[in-house]
């Protein structure tokens, strides 16, 4: 009766206790402020863990819900929407080096000045200078062909995950390198799942032809990005009509051509082939791969070391385009958003730029969307004049911040330049 009698004491005790709102673990002296406190010296205390994906599906979380992301390798909290724990840095930063130019008369991005923060708000700054008394050097066809040799000894050394297939179609991959002793066919709709990862890598390699039938369309999904699949032959490569295609197409010593009334989200490169296209348009990624580095090669949206460019029609080309021996006379009906190195490495001055009444215009994009109080339409002529752009985003999950720019007519240039964004309350 005397072990009844103290084991009833002990749960009117704690039941005093629970009901007074205090938890102590590690310590029979809780704070009274809290309603649980815990107490090592050795340990620590875990939070759910779980990727992007799997954090998005929980159903109706609550405001302060905490878990644990191990796509970025950060705490999340809820509130109205995801957020990151202030265990990210408090700025990012991105920068350019030398001149670029652009004939471009519709708005396109600056290469590689591009930031995927995490969510949160942010001031935007960037800056450089800008002109259009612009001499377009010729591009170094040797320094090129290195790094299309880079590019391509990388994607040969690494490991094949998959030997076994010759076709794909009508399906879903994984990341890999998908390794074919001969030639490879693609056709239907085929969708490249990369699972959260934005460094997610697909290769495909024939030691043959690769063709895409005419109507393939190339998905990317779950964080898939064109500048991170490489489409690499040993022989020719075919892109039919109507084709939807994503990445970059690699020829060694081959031609490269693609149908009629396609696109490409990506890049052509040979080393020997010839190039034809279109009437389409391809559009260089605007970022540079994570993992596959292009060098020289990043700006452009066709390169080959020998063969002609063969332009069909009102083609529109997003990027750089150069030959080293080949001709380019037929991309005078195309529009081209960039600039054309011809053979022979003649450098071309801008002969408009004692023009005062050119208008550039730049401006920040979030998401793919302007941000219309950024927009800076100013006179452009011969000297450097100083260029300054702000504003302040609130960004979600997966968002870019891009600056682009155009110029009403003849050639502009932007020396060098810096993006910033900085984390503000």
């Amino acid at each position: 009766m005397q072990d009844i009698g103290k084991l009833l004491l002990l749960l009117l005790l704690a039941n005093w206790q629970i009901s007074n709102a205090q938890v102590g673990i590690g310590t029979i002296n809780p704070d009274t402020s809290s309603i649980l406190d815990l107490t090592s010296n050795s340990q620590g205390i875990l939070t759910p863990r779980m990727t992007t994906e799997q954090r998005n599906l929980i159903s109706s979380p609550a405001n302060g819900l905490l878990i644990y992301n191990t796509t970025t390798s950060g705490f999340n909290y809820y509130d109205d929407g995801w957020k990151d724990y202030g265990t990210y840095a408090k700025y990012y930063s991105t920068n350019g080096v030398g001149d670029i130019g652009t004939k471009s008369n519709i708005d396109m991005a600056l290469p590689y000045i591009s930031i995927s923060p995490a969510p949160g708000k942010y001031s935007v700054s960037f800056d450089s200078q800008f002109t259009n008394n612009i001499m377009i050097i010729a591009a170094n066809t040797d320094t090129l062909l290195a790094d299309f040799f880079l590019a391509y000894n990388q994607l040969e050394i690494r490991p094949a995950t998959n030997t076994s297939r010759i076709n794909f179609g009508n399906e879903t991959i994984s990341p890999g390198k998908y390794s074919v002793a001969s030639a490879i066919e693609i056709s239907g709709s085929l969708t490249l799942d990369a699972g959260g990862d934005p460094n997610a890598l697909f290769i495909f390699k024939a030691n043959g032809d690769l063709n895409m039938v005419a109507g393939t369309t190339i998905i990317l999904k779950n964080g898939a990005l064109p500048e991170n699949v490489f489409w690499v032959a040993e022989g020719a490569i075919g892109i039919g009509d109507n084709t939807i295609a994503k990445g970059i197409l690699i020829s060694h010593g081959y031609a490269i051509a693609v149908g009629n009334a396609s696109t490409l989200d990506g890049k052509m490169l040979t080393n020997a082939g010839a190039i034809a296209f279109g009437v389409g348009t391809c559009t260089t990624p605007s970022k540079e791969s994570s993992i596959i580095s292009l060098g020289s090669l990043s700006t452009f949206v066709a390169f080959t070391g020998s063969g002609a460019i063969n332009n069909t029609g009102a083609s529109v080309y997003n990027g750089n385009i150069a030959s080293g021996l080949g001709a380019t006379t037929s991309l005078a009906a195309a529009t081209v958003n960039g600039t054309i190195f011809p053979p022979g490495n003649t450098p071309e001055t801008n002969s408009g730029y004692s023009n005062e009444n050119t208008i550039a215009t730049f401006s920040i994009y979030q998401g793919g969307v302007l941000i219309p109080n950024s927009i800076r339409k100013l006179k452009c002529n011969s000297n450097r004049s100083n260029l300054s752009l702000q504003t302040i985003v609130d960004v979600v999950s997966g968002q870019t911040i891009d600056v682009k720019w155009n110029i009403s007519s003849g050639t502009l240039a932007l020396g060098n330049r810096i993006l910033t964004l900085t984390s503000v309350k």
